[in-house]
């Protein structure tokens, strides 16, 4: 830790580095020299951003866009921990931030990070998503303390089928969720801040994206929108004026994606 500290003089120690340290020291006791080139590699690939003197911006911006993928992917758990004020803050923090070192086992960490290390840097977002998933049933039964409890043992997760549902969950994701570009104001209008552009009630996705997923998806149209864009009205359409509408829909088709 102390090398990395000193080598790098742009980054800062934070909690949770040790954590990161620890799989790669274990696994090169007797190779100091390689755990360290492994941990320089590791963080700058996934983490780097989180290790620096102001990590607060970087970190809310990490945990709005995992919220925006939890409203894309499920809706209904989503706004069900929202409803009992169970934020991403409370959470996923020490998952992002030690790659879920913080929460598994050794032997889990290892066969994570094997796959792990050969995908891009948002992939531990859909990883998250595929971890809260898994508890899904226990979490919309849950209040805020129980799903605390939840969250925090974390040791029977499943690994080989985490994995797929992680890929699965990463193909199915339109890449303008991940990329905060995609949320700037066009066309001359005035820069917003970035709480605005992260929010989420800002778009969801570019219609590039919705136009690739018109085959599987169902378009729904909130109250005060008098039309479907002329490029999405070839997709399957319905209308809803009442939140009470949406939630009966949502319950009908559940496991179809709107």
């Amino acid at each position: 830790v102390k090398a990395w500290f000193l080598t790098d003089k742009g980054m800062v120690y934070w909690q949770g580095l040790d954590t990161l340290c620890a799989p790669l020291l274990a696994l090169n006791f007797h190779c100091e020299f390689r755990a360290y080139a492994c941990l320089v590699s590791l963080v700058n690939r996934f983490v780097k951003k989180f290790f620096v003197s102001k990590t607060t911006y970087p970190m809310k911006q990490h945990l709005l866009v995992f919220m925006k993928m939890m409203l894309y992917h499920d809706p209904e758990l989503a706004h069900h921990l929202l409803s009992i004020e169970f934020h991403p803050e409370l959470y996923a923090i020490p998952w992002f931030l030690t790659l879920f070192g913080h929460v598994l086992p050794l032997e889990k960490i290892y066969r994570l990070w094997d796959v792990l290390l050969l995908k891009p840097p948002s992939w531990p977002l859909c990883l998250a998503i595929c971890f809260v998933q898994q508890m899904r049933t226990e979490l919309l039964q849950a209040d805020l303390s129980s799903s605390v409890h939840f969250v925090a043992y974390m040791q029977d997760i499943d690994i080989a089928s985490s994995i797929d549902k992680a890929n699965s969950i990463a193909d199915k994701t339109p890449w303008s969720v991940f990329d905060p570009s995609v949320f700037k104001p066009r066309h001359g209008y005035s820069p917003t801040p970035t709480e605005t552009e992260y929010s989420i009630n800002s778009a969801e996705i570019t219609l590039e994206d919705a136009q690739r997923l018109i085959p599987t998806v169902t378009v729904v149209c909130a109250p005060g929108h008098v039309a479907i864009p002329e490029p999405l009205a070839s997709a399957s359409s319905l209308r809803v004026h009442e939140c009470v509408d949406f939630l009966e829909t949502l319950s009908a088709k559940r496991g179809l994606p709107l």
